[in-house]
């Protein structure tokens, strides 16, 4: 599934994905003891099934009998206190065969185990590896001996598996390609079956993405969205999706351009002299309830929220030049990961809030800012080729997934000194001290101060040092004022890292929703490649395709122009 997720996203088409991982999902099944192996079925199907409907529906055949496109109890005719505002269609209708859902295992028993996924021999679907699964062919797969007729769009009858399901869904993205919209009668809401199961992929990828770039979703718990103002954001940024033939770079493109994203605060000029309200309830649709007409509204407040755990794990790693974190991580290491919120299992789905045991755990983690605390520390003794008990890796693919335990290369390979495998990334307070020992070299004088501006810029960018944070500072670096040189402080770097590992855990660096305040002062103390043009280089090829258009980047201008077709050829 990498290989196929990493050429999907070069594509820049997501369908390919979501059709492959219905197998793939099928052959990591849950396991039990002390039942039978059709008994063990029925509970694997059920959990197949939620999982789906979660992951690639955002419905459930249960629910639907309360909320589903034609009806919902938080229905009302007075659009000033309804609460159910569906995209037009009947999906349920279309996908359970009626409104209000369908008894649960006629649906599940798409999701069979039994005598459908197999430990060898069958069919590899997508040349998938075969850890990703083996399954019997579609034409031969036995009656379920549970004797379940199984319906997904129509009845499928006891032969019923996941391969009618990916059917229908190639067949749903074919039609939404051709389309390049979903096709809805204006009369009675009836929507093609195949194409309606695309459709509501679409909104559950739009709707998802739309939550890690903004915080917060565009739909309640019951899977529909609250107001109008929800619905029709939602169903435009679908389309968009949808037309741009399954594009992520289409669809945030939208997302960033839009009139919501990166909004200043209220004391930077946003909103309007009597209010900051000024956004629809797109991010706190409970303030419908307030009295005051005036708060109906959303503010940027409303937008902030905490990163999400793997991208805030990603951001350290990034910032410090360290290994990321592990994607699959060991005993010790998981239960960092779960305290902070990171995505484990189903039954561990993680979260974005902020909690007193995430902050001590974070905190325990990072307020040194230092690899020895941060990374995998297990020893590889009699550990090659496997896992650690510590949790990080001693095989060939650790280097790749930067998972290796510290002592990889000198236990296992035989080579370099012990420490942790060398990534090609240094440890960025390795260059801030690179960078202190040149300036001094050159005879300039670098202050304490300078070093925490460098910190403080890189991290949160902005390196101006506040009159009341100056002093707080200097004490956490062990002296009366921050104008004392470094030459005279030998525990600066040490210091310099538990500043690190302070901001860290403030607000400024664990919450989004709010730009960046930025600052028109470089910070006198440079380190790395941090210039204008060094940055333009490295991101520009991501911005531009090169094949289009040609980027100059300077000292601090940046130039783009198209490249002209070749004569006679298309434009």
């Amino acid at each position: 599934m990498t290989d196929l997720v990493r050429s999907s996203l070069k594509l820049d088409d997501m369908s390919p994905i979501y059709r492959a991982h219905l197998f793939a999902m099928m052959a990591r099944p849950i396991t039990g003891a002390n039942v039978d192996a059709l008994q063990m079925d029925i509970t694997r199907r059920q959990d197949f099934g939620e999982i789906f409907e979660a992951t690639y529906l955002h419905r459930n055949a249960v629910c639907a009998g309360c909320h589903n496109s034609q009806f919902s109890t938080t229905d009302a005719p007075d659009p000033a206190k309804d609460r159910h505002w569906p995209l037009p269609g009947l999906f349920e209708k279309a996908l359970y065969g009626q409104n209000a859902g369908r008894p649960e295992m006629e649906f599940y028993s798409n999701f069979r185990h039994l005598d459908v996924v197999r430990d060898s021999g069958g069919k590899r679907p997508w040349r998938l590896h075969s850890s990703c699964g083996r399954f019997t062919p579609a034409e031969q797969i036995p009656a379920d001996p549970a004797g379940i007729a199984g319906f997904f769009i129509s009845d499928q009858g006891t032969t019923s598996s996941i391969w009618n399901v990916e059917a229908a869904l190639a067949e749903g993205f074919t039609q939404l390609r051709a389309d390049g919209k979903l096709v809805v009668d204006p009369v009675t809401l009836e929507v093609d079956p195949e194409a309606a199961f695309a459709y509501l992929v679409s909104v559950r990828f739009v709707n998802q993405v739309w939550r890690e770039v903004m915080g917060y979703p565009l739909t309640l718990v019951h899977y529909f969205p609250r107001n109008e103002a929800q619905r029709d954001l939602l169903g435009e940024l679908t389309q968009r999706f949808v037309a741009s033939g399954f594009s992520l770079r289409s669809l945030l493109e939208g997302i960033v351009t839009g009139p919501y994203f990166a909004e200043p605060a209220p004391e930077d000029g946003c909103g309007s002299q009597d209010h900051p309200y000024t956004m629809p309830a797109l991010f706190n649709p409970w303030i419908l309830l307030e009295e005051d007409p005036v708060l109906h509204g959303n503010s940027v407040g409303d937008i902030v929220h905490r990163y999400d755990a793997r991208v805030l794990l990603s951001m350290v790693s990034s910032a410090l030049g360290w290994p990321n974190a592990p994607t699959y991580p060991g005993e010790g290491e998981e239960s960092f990961q779960k305290a902070i919120g990171v995505f484990v299992k189903d039954a561990e789905p993680g979260f974005d809030g902020v909690d007193f045991q995430g902050l001590l755990t974070w905190e325990s983690r990072y307020a040194a800012c230092s690899l020895a605390t941060a990374g995998p520390t297990g020893s590889c003794a009699d550990a090659c080729g496997g896992q650690a008990p510590a949790g990080c890796y001693c095989d060939a693919e650790c280097a790749t997934n930067n998972d290796c335990c510290a002592d990889y290369v000198p236990v296992c390979l035989g080579g370099a000194p012990a420490g942790p495998v060398d990534d090609g990334v240094e440890d960025w307070f390795d260059l801030l001290e690179t960078a202190v020992a040149l300036a001094e070299g050159a005879g300039e004088s670098v202050s304490l101060g300078d070093v925490a501006a460098a910190v403080k810029d890189h991290l949160l960018g902005t390196p101006e040092l506040l009159a009341d944070e100056g002093a707080l500072i200097a004490a956490l670096f062990g002296v009366a004022d921050l104008q004392v040189a470094t030459q005279t402080t030998p525990t600066w770097p040490e210091a310099a890292r538990r500043f690190c590992g302070v901001l860290v855990s403030t607000p400024d660096f664990l919450l989004g929703g709010l730009p960046p305040r930025g600052s028109s002062l470089p910070p006198r103390l440079v380190v790395g490649p941090t210039s204008y043009e060094a940055h333009c280089e490295s991101l520009k090829r991501a911005v531009f395709d090169p094949q289009l258009w040609k980027v100059t980047c300077g000292e601090d201008v940046l130039s783009v122009a198209p490249f002209a077709p070749p004569l006679g050829g298309a434009p």
